[in-house]
């Protein structure tokens, strides 16, 4: 028989009780954990169950439920009884019964049910006669079906692991589903090739007689989650003195349990628990045993073979280096006998002289909880449990520091190809084997795939066969073998934290103290996946430094505070309750408890439980200091000290990072850890240099060619040059009039540029700020009468600003115009009532100076004003601002006239120009200045001490690579994977750039409109085509309109599909012209480049540049085709005549 046992667990639920016709929500409550709520206030009837099971089958199960106690029973479903889910604690089981019939509704996986599906791996006992019984380790054989090189065989290679993303339904395979499922899956029923390691044990003692691989088939009976089979073992294993029993599968999995657990000791020389996990089922320690055993076999026979003995990749793990095991040992000698783990592998003789050393004398400190359990467990007799709790170093903080800097001197495994290198021969320290290698996970890991292709060559009857790989090959994919584990390690723990991370309440241990730090660290003993977190004195806000004492290694931290309180009757003198999180007991008694525990001596483990229940000693109750309506509190933190800290979530690289939100100082009081830091995406090497340069230089040129954040920069740049600035604010704040009693002008910053769009990108990042700083965008007069006309009005709107966007709605909080006509400005009601009616010539000028005085009044209250480099000479900024630093962004597409207004207005201490010199340069009708070079910007004037930002994160790679050769000499890094293109070329492929060609014909506008200047060129074909690709990418293949643009270099060209767009109903795709788009991206982008030259043209005329120029159009202008180019995300699609 053959028993296949799932490496996936099965679900938590919930059930709607058809007898009590009540709706019951059950909890997993042991780890993995799932996401379930208890509420009983929903009436189902029978009706109501039954169309939820035919409406949903997946999500809702028809069960009965089996009671074990009071407070935990199973959930069995009827169409599948071997599909079991476990419940615990009486208010998850509400009013059910024994025997109910339940509707069961999976509320949340942990895995993925496809990912319960690929079951490489199952275990076969059978008795072979009266003294022998066999066990079979079974892998399936995905050597058989996946051949070398072929095109499985590369996808696999490529990925090289199987990814579950926890939480989450996408799971990145290594082989396709069809072939898992119908080929390799060990499904129950199906007829399955399978490398299988066959072991005959002696049923006396459980030594191994025989041992031997062989290429088999075999049919799966029975799939089992890892809690039935828990389930099982606890039942079937209960008492070691029963004989071996071969009757059903139940008693097969009970002998299978046995050998592992016999020969687990064995491997360790030791105890069946020391250094496993706080937590782990037996199901789980089983398997993981046999699979040790069926690699470490492989290893072995693999290695003794000529064919293969210098052919195997081998899992290597080197002992740490004696010298530092020697240290390690001086240095916890007091400690090692208190650890199960280290005083099974180190023998530490007494010695008087060890008394004096650092850890003589101190107290065990167990967690209060974890005592509690040792307790519950003590009583129900659940030896497993408890041994577990005790055995579980990592989970004691006392052991703590020792376990983590063994952890530390350990070195790293290593994959090495058999008889390559002294190392390669080492064995595996950790799990104490000779020789250990990855062959029990050919689904999922390609290293075992290669592994198992070696196995057929050396079961292989042909003599003269020879092995599928070459050392240098072997040698290769050791190499990628370990990248991958590495990579999928990193991924695995960063999409953990992602589905994990909530605001939580945890129990933390002080983990680093410096005498003169600004912070200290704490790690989670019982959440060992949890990074160590940095806790800053400032953000707990002491009110006194931090007090180091050098005797007790301890810090202490003082706060003054007004407590409150709400009962009837207040203490004045207030008590400082400590929070009972921790149970000192002896040394001496602990010791005692490990030994009662190892002997299984219930009588001297209760015995003990006891003696340490009576040493815990009642803290006295400290009694706060008063100082009038203050109360002063302190809090002593030393290595190893329980806190209890409530973590949330913040944003890093990406990926949300745990952070304590609040801190708790004792039963009364707790704190918040506030960090007021910004909410930025953290910057890279090149970032982080240009940053440094502006702040602490005069003037500083930053070159930010596409996608490489130069607006972040600015953002960052700007914050640090506010926190520069507030001595200067200080003093404009206590003294705001010169000696000549003339108004004093604000310290502030100016951020311009030489368009609305630059400065509004701007604007709408720095709105991240604003609780921090206050930020004012600045339109031009234009502007604001196109929001606020009146009459009289001497201010003339050219055509081209009847086509500029207006003001946008996201920055009317921090806009001038908008601010001075709200209430908070003193001016408000006068402007509003002149509005109110049509000014007469008297008035005019009345309501001009009036407006002229509110803006100045609502001006000088803010820190940073953005505004283009024209508006900047506005007087009214003038009157009242004194800017110490200036940022011009965008600065290559300003003239040097234009860059100079702002520099020349004002005396600023530090300049920052920032932008690209080879994306839009600046615009110059008149062709004579143009010659006299007025094209060249003051940024590209210096362009020799820019500093460029190098990693770009918006491109596909493939439409990187040409702007990075041919702008950036093949400088431009790419820092972030896209996702898939659906532009696809001639041959399905999907592809990042895709040229379409058009036969259109150009059509002239012959007199300047709305629509366009004249001369503006228009295609309509081009137009016809460009619409069609968005249309497709929208209805086809789900792109929302809001990530298309069609970028066109002429104005009539994009009036002209700004009215298909509307007829195909695609009101949300952008269109607008390459100049205007710069600043912006899309993920998809199509080019209209409109020009259509015949070749009888081409023939007849020389082309000269002015001819180029004429008929070609921006083509012949880099800078926009940069632009053009560098606008997309994931696709790039050109239309054009080739």
């Amino acid at each position: 028989m053959v028993n296949s046992v799932s490496e996936q667990s099965d679900s938590a639920s919930s059930s709607n009780s058809e007898n009590n016709q009540s709706k019951t929500v059950f909890k997993e409550s042991q780890s993995p954990q799932y996401l379930s709520d208890s509420k009983f206030d929903q009436e189902l009837s029978k009706e109501d169950i039954k169309e939820l099971l035919n409406a949903k089958p997946d999500v809702y199960k028809h069960c009965k439920l089996v009671m074990e106690r009071h407070d935990q029973a199973y959930a069995r479903t009827l169409d599948e009884p071997t599909f079991c889910i476990k419940i615990s604690g009486r208010e998850n089981l509400s009013r059910s019964f024994p025997g109910d019939e339940v509707c069961v509704e999976i509320l949340n996986r942990e895995q993925h049910l496809q990912e319960a599906e690929d079951l490489d791996d199952a275990i076969s006992v059978r008795e072979m006669n009266s003294d022998h019984y066999q066990i079979g380790i079974h892998i399936t054989d995905a050597a058989s079906w996946i051949s070398k090189d072929s095109e499985q065989d590369k996808f696999a290679r490529r990925r090289g692991k199987t990814i579950y993303t926890p939480g989450k339904g996408d799971v990145a395979f290594m082989f396709s589903r069809d072939l898992s499922r119908d080929y390799l899956s060990l499904l129950p029923g199906k007829i399955r090739k399978v490398v299988s390691l066959l072991i005959d044990v002696n049923k006396k003692n459980s030594n191994i007689v025989n041992m031997y691989f062989d290429e088999t088939l075999i049919r799966s009976h029975r799939r089992m989650s890892y809690e039935e089979a828990d389930q099982i073992i606890q039942t079937y294993c209960s008492d070691d003195s029963e004989p071996l029993r071969f009757s059903c599968i139940e008693d097969c999995l009970a002998v299978a349990y046995r050998f592992s657990e016999v020969h687990r000791k064995y491997r360790l020389e030791g105890g069946w628990l020391f250094g496993m996990q706080a937590g782990q089922s037996r199901s789980h320690a089983m398997v993981e045993e046999l699979m040790n055993l069926y690699n470490s076999a492989a290893a072995e026979n693999l290695i003794s073979k000529d064919v293969t003995r210098d052919l195997t990749p081998l899992r290597c793990h080197k002992e740490p280096d004696p010298e530092q095991l020697t240290q390690f040992k001086d240095k916890y000698i007091n400690l090692i006998p208190m650890s199960p783990y280290f005083s099974n592998i180190y023998e530490v003789s007494s010695n008087p002289e060890y008394d004096n050393m650092e850890h003589s004398g101190m107290s065990f400190i167990i967690i209060t909880s974890i005592f509690q359990k040792m307790e519950e467990f003590a009583q129900s007799k659940d030896y497993y449990s408890l041994m577990q709790l005790i055995f579980s170093d990592e989970i004691h903080p006392t052991l703590i520091p020792m376990v983590r800097e063994f952890r530390d001197i350990q070195k790293k495994a290593v994959i090495l190809r058999s008889c390559s290198s002294t190392d390669s021969r080492l064995g595996h320290y950790d799990l104490q084997l000779n020789a250990y290698t990855w062959a029990s996970s050919p689904m999922r890991r390609y290293l075992d795939l290669i592994l198992q292709r070696l196995l057929h060559t050396m079961l292989s009857k042909e003599t003269l066969r020879q092995p599928d790989y070459t050392q240098v090959e072997i040698n290769s994919f050791c190499q990628s073998g370990m990248d991958v584990e590495e990579k999928h390690d990193a991924l695995v723990l960063k999409l953990r934290k992602v589905h994990k991370l909530k605001d939580v309440v945890k129990l933390a241990m002080l983990d680093q103290l410096t005498p003169q730090g600004h912070e200290f660290s704490i790690s989670f003993p019982l959440h060992s996946k949890l990074d160590v977190i940095t806790i800053m004195y400032k953000h707990l806000k002491v009110v006194d430094q931090p007090s180091y004492s050098k005797e007790k290694n301890a810090m202490t931290l003082r706060w003054k505070r007004r407590v409150y309180s709400f009962r009837k009757s207040f203490n004045n003198s207030y008590p400082f309750k400590p929070i009972k999180n921790v149970t000192p007991v002896s040394s001496d008694l602990w010791k005692k408890l490990v030994s009662a525990v190892t002997q299984k001596d219930w009588v001297k483990i209760e015995q003990c439980l006891r003696d340490m229940k009576k040493e815990e000693n009642e803290e006295k109750e400290k009694v706060a200091t008063e100082q009038a309506h203050y109360k002063e509190l302190t809090m002593e933190l030393k290595l190893g000290t329980v806190v209890q800290v409530q973590l949330g979530t913040e944003l890093k690289d990406g990926f949300p990072v745990p952070v304590v939100q609040l801190l708790r100082a004792n039963k009364n009081i707790i704190l918040d850890n506030v960090d007021e830091s910004l909410n930025l995406p953290v910057l890279n090497e090149s970032q982080q240099k240009a940053v440094k340069e502006a702040v602490n230089k005069p003037f500083t040129v930053i070159q930010g060619p596409p996608g490489t954040g130069k607006t972040v920069v600015g953002i960052h740049i700007v914050y640090q040059f506010f926190k520069k600035n507030q001595d200067f604010l200080a003093s404009y704040e206590s003294s705001k009039s010169t000696p000549d009693q003339k108004p004093k002008k604000r310290p502030a910053i100016l951020y311009c540029g030489p368009s609305n769009k630059s400065v509004d990108i701007v604007a709408e990042q720095l709105l991240k700020l604003k609780g921090v700083l206050k930020p004012l965008r600045i339109y031009c007069d234009q502007m604001e009468m196109r929001e606020y006309p009146y009459t009289g009005s001497d201010l003339k709107l050219c055509r081209r600003a009847l086509r500029d966007e207006k003001p946008k709605d996201e920055l009317k909080d921090i806009t001038l115009m908008y601010l001075v006509r709200k209430p908070k400005n003193d001016f408000s009601k006068q402007i509003k009532h002149f509005e109110e009616h049509n000014l007469s010539e008297d008035e005019i000028d009345s309501y001009r100076k009036l407006l002229k005085k509110a803006h100045k009044d609502e001006i000088k209250k803010y820190d940073v004003v953005l505004c283009t480099c024209s508006t900047a000479l506005k007087p009214e900024i003038q009157a009242v601002m004194d800017f110490q630093q200036i940022l011009i962004d965008e600065c290559a597409m300003a003239t040097e006239p234009e860059a100079f207004i702002p520099l020349v207005s004002y005396n600023p201490r530090q300049i920052v120009l920032l932008g690209d010199h080879q994306q839009i340069r600046p615009i110059v009708q008149c062709a004579l200045v143009r010659k006299k070079g007025m094209q060249q910007s003051l940024f590209e004037r210096y362009m020799d001490l820019a500093i460029m930002l190098d990693t770009q994160y918006r491109m596909h790679e493939e439409i990187c690579r040409f702007p990075s050769k041919e702008f950036y000499e093949d400088k431009l890094k790419t820092g972030a994977e896209r996702g898939p293109c659906y532009l696809l070329k001639k041959n399905g492929k999907p592809t990042g750039i895709l040229f379409g060609h058009v036969q259109g014909k150009e059509d002239s506008l012959v007199v300047s409109t709305k629509e366009g200047n004249e001369n503006s060129v228009a295609n309509i074909e081009e137009a016809e085509q460009a619409v069609r690709v968005a249309d497709l990418l929208v209805k086809q293949s789900g792109v929302e309109p809001e990530h298309i643009a069609i970028l066109t270099p002429y104005n009539a060209q994009m009036s002209e599909i700004k009215k298909m767009i509307e007829q195909r109903h695609l009101a949300n795709v952008s269109v607008c012209t390459i100049m205007k788009s710069q600043g912006s991206e899309w993920p998809y982008v199509i080019v209209s480049t409109v020009r259509s030259c015949s070749i009888s043209d081409i023939k007849s005329d020389r082309p000269s540049k002015a001819w180029l120029g004429k008929r070609l159009g921006f083509i012949t202008d880099p800078n926009q085709v940069n632009v053009a180019i560098t606008r997309a995300q994931d696709g790039l699609c050109i239309l054009g005549k080739q």
